[in-house]
This record gives structure tokens, C-alpha cells and sequence, in this order.
């Protein structure tokens, strides 16, 4: 006797229960707020680093393209 339909019947409604289940709990609202304040620390780091390495430049936006890479100090975390 062979199978009629497609064998993925039902896959995507399962899915998207274990999805939600996963997804909704407390253990994920932390890890997406952790990710979060990491994310905003970071760009404040960025920022501050750029805006101390340009300071009151009237080509900001051209200096920042053309900056050489030694003249930064974002990437001092080297080895």
C-alpha cells in the first residue's frame, strides 16, 4: 500500500506549536534582552569611538569613508 499526499502533511502545524512554545518562554525573553543591551552598548561604544577619532570635521561624512584603518582606534582590541 503506498502513502497518498505529500509525507510533510502536518509538519508546519507542529512547528509552529514547538515555535511558540520556545520562543514565548522566559529563558528566551532574557537571552532577547541581553542581545538587546549588548547590541546598544556596542553602538554606543561605536559612536563615542567615532565621534572622539572625527571630532568636529565639516567632511564628516567623506572622512569617515577615507579614514585609514591605523588611524582609529576601533579595531585596538588586536592581538
Amino acid at each position: 500500500m503506498r502513502r497518498r499526499g505529500s509525507p510533510f502533511t502536518g509538519v508546519g502545524i507542529v512547528l509552529a506549536k514547538e515555535a511558540a512554545d520556545q520562543l514565548s518562554g522566559v529563558r528566551m525573553i532574557v537571552i532577547e534582552a541581553l542581545v538587546f543591551l549588548i547590541a546598544v552598548v556596542l553602538a554606543w561604544f561605536s559612536t563615542t569611538t567615532i565621534r572622539e577619532s572625527i571630532g568636529e570635521s565639516p567632511f564628516l561624512f567623506l572622512r569617515l569613508l577615507t579614514m585609514a584603518p591605523d588611524s582609529t582606534q576601533l579595531a585596538s582590541w588586536r592581538p
